[in-house]
C-alpha cells in the first residue's frame, strides 16, 4: 500500500491508496474547499493562513489575513484586471475572489476563455496569459506608475 500527502490551507492530508485508480477514487471523495471549511470553523483560532507576497510583485498587491490578493494598481482593462488578479494568486481564483480583487461584479463576462483553465469554480492562467500578463500588463501598469 502507497500513501500520498496533500498539503492543504488547513495542514496535510494523507491518503492510502494500492493503485492509480484507487487513489483516483479515493480522492472522489474528498471536498478539499469544504475540508478546509470545516477545519476553519472547528479551531478559527489556531488555524494561521501563512500569506506571503512575491517579493518582485509586491508594488502590484497585497494580501488579506485569508491570503486573498488585492490589487494595488489595477489596469484599466478589466479582462487584464483579472488576469492579473489570477496571475498572483498562488491556488488560483473563485469569481467571487476575482470580484474581492478587482472591484468587477461580473468577472466572467470579461473573462476570454482561451486565456483562463476552469476547475469548477476555480481559474488559473494559460501559458498564454501567463506570459501577456508578465510582458505586456505589468510592464504597462508600472510605466503608468499610478493606479487607474
Amino acid at each position: 500500500m502507497a500513501q500520498i500527502r496533500i498539503k492543504t490551507k488547513v495542514g496535510e492530508v494523507a491518503i492510502d491508496f494500492s493503485d492509480n485508480k484507487d487513489l483516483e477514487n479515493q480522492l472522489s471523495k474528498i471536498d478539499f474547499k469544504d475540508l478546509e471549511n470545516i477545519v476553519a470553523k472547528s479551531v478559527p483560532n489556531i488555524l494561521r493562513v501563512e500569506t506571503t507576497v512575491i517579493e518582485e510583485f509586491k508594488d502590484l498587491y497585497r494580501l488579506d489575513s485569508s491570503g486573498n490578493v488585492h490589487l494595488n494598481k489595477i489596469p484599466k482593462k478589466k479582462g487584464d484586471a483579472i488576469k492579473l488578479a489570477v496571475f498572483l494568486s498562488e491556488k488560483g481564483l473563485s469569481t467571487n475572489e476575482v470580484k474581492t480583487s478587482t472591484g468587477i461584479s461580473n468577472p466572467k463576462a470579461y473573462m476570454n476563455k482561451k486565456d483562463f483553465i476552469e476547475n469548477g469554480d476555480s481559474f488559473t492562467l494559460e501559458t498564454e496569459a501567463r506570459k501577456d500578463v508578465l510582458e505586456k500588463i505589468i510592464p504597462k501598469l508600472r510605466q503608468n506608475n499610478k493606479s487607474d
